[in-house]
């Protein structure tokens, strides 16, 4: 198999991709913005998605890797939050 490492063109992006995704779903957990927080997390999941596929070639690898960098992500967030005193 092998690897696209092509980076996703600009226009594929979502508007604030260049944001890391923990700062983003740590802004909306600690504002308490649920509805902000779901919103970002549908959007993040089909970007690493797309690119996962993209990247991979095969579905189900794809959703293992969108499904550890997501809960990755949330773990972080989580940690960061309770890491504040």
């Amino acid at each position: 198999m092998t690897v696209d490492a092509t980076p996703l063109p600009q226009q594929a992006r979502p508007r604030g991709a260049g944001t890391p995704l923990v700062d983003d779903l740590l802004r909306c957990a600690e504002s308490g913005d649920r509805a902000r927080f779901d919103a970002l997390f549908e959007l993040w999941l089909a970007v690493i998605f797309a690119e996962s596929i993209r990247r991979l070639g095969e579905q189900r690898s794809a959703e293992d890797l969108t499904r550890a960098l997501l809960l990755r992500a949330v773990q972080r967030a989580v940690d960061r939050i309770q890491a504040k005193p």
